[in-house]
């Protein structure tokens, strides 16, 4: 078991009925921090992880302890699971910590039914390791604000722009996360600019990003190949906060033009149901 509270760190080891007890660890008298809780079983032939903590099952207020009294009771729930890290977690324009996470099941495309993700609820870590069941199809999200997205990643390819993810049994580190993220998030964009554009809806700020956005991306593979990793990483970062901007722009630009198309729609009309302030739209088709 590690647990986190504040600046400090514990450590302590179940018995093997899965009991532990946790010295040292202050109450909210005099701690405002609660007690994060991460769990995990390692393989006693190459160490990595085989269990983690079910975060769903387990509950939120499981894991993250608020320390009431001086002696508190959680219970942990873990299941059999395989790792990936992800790494460079500073938001590329305001350098804030991306704490929002949301996974996705690749075959499902759903949320996993079983997972779990350390470090991130520490709020200050800058990679995050990620616990899935073996064989899933990872996908995410990730950013400073429930608003935004700032970091997707999706595994995509001209052929297939939203991805298939990144197979967890195969990936145990995604290196290169800021390179991985732009070349995703580029591939899931082109699509949709050139969608916009067949429509007849363009903008030369969104065409300008895209154009700096992927010559960062292709001297950043060029930096790559040559080693040098200054450069690779100085124009992987500027190609992902380039695409981030344009991803909130497209998906600005298609809302408005969703919107317009309703409201200047001769087939729509409004009408205000009575006894009630709601404003309800009706579609004559």
């Amino acid at each position: 078991i590690l647990a986190f509270q504040g600046l400090s760190r514990y450590h302590v080891i179940t018995d093997r009925q899965g009991r532990f007890l946790l010295k040292g660890v202050a109450d909210k008298k005099h701690v405002q921090d609660k007690v994060i809780l991460e769990g995990y079983r390692f393989s006693e032939t190459d160490g990595t992880v085989i269990w983690a903590i079910d975060k769903k099952l387990t509950g939120k207020s499981s894991y993250r302890v608020k320390m009431q009294r001086t002696s508190m009771k959680t219970d942990l729930i873990m299941f059999q699971c395989r790792q990936t890290t992800i790494f460079d977690l500073l938001e590329p324009r305001s350098f804030r910590y991306m704490t929002k996470l949301q996974l996705l099941d690749g075959r499902r495309e759903a949320p996993p039914v079983r997972y779990w993700y350390s470090r991130i609820d520490t709020r200050t870590s800058t990679l995050a390791s990620i616990f899935l069941e073996p064989d899933t199809q990872l996908k995410l999200t990730l950013s400073d604000s429930v608003l935004q997205k700032k970091m997707i990643m999706t595994n995509g390819d001209s052929e297939n722009p939203l991805g298939t993810g990144y197979d967890i049994s195969s990936y145990p580190s995604l290196y290169n996360t800021t390179y991985r993220t732009a070349k995703d998030m580029w591939t899931l964009l082109r699509p949709r600019i050139s969608n916009l554009e067949e429509h007849g809806i363009r903008n030369n700020r969104i065409k300008t990003m895209q154009l700096q956005g992927e010559k960062s991306l292709h001297l950043a593979q060029q930096a790559l190949d040559e080693q040098q990793y200054d450069l690779f990483s100085e124009e992987s970062t500027k190609s992902w906060a380039l695409a981030s901007r344009v991803y909130d722009h497209v998906e600005k630009t298609q809302k408005d033009s969703f919107w317009g198309f309703i409201l200047h729609s001769p087939v729509c009309s409004f009408c205000v149901l009575p006894g009630t302030p709601v404003l309800w739209l009706c579609l004559h088709l």
